[in-house]
């Protein structure tokens, strides 16, 4: 028993790590993001009360959306 419990203590340790590691990428990644957008977009565009992601998915939803809605 004791065994199953350090066996199941070390794979959450390991999935602990895992989210981390995971976590600083996605933290880095979207500080280049962040970082790409600063220079493709005019200057008052940091003033805008989302995130880089926010504003892409905005951006994705007003270029593909309908423009108009079938009855």
């Amino acid at each position: 028993m004791d065994c199953m419990l350090h066996k199941l203590e070390k794979y959450a340790d390991n999935l602990e790590s895992i989210v981390q590691q995971r976590t600083a990428e996605l933290i880095e990644e979207k500080q280049k993001t962040d970082m790409l957008l600063n220079r493709m977009l005019p200057p008052y565009a940091s003033l805008l009360p989302f995130t880089s992601l926010d504003f892409i998915m905005r951006i994705h939803l007003w270029t593909f959306r309908p423009l108009y809605k079938h009855h």
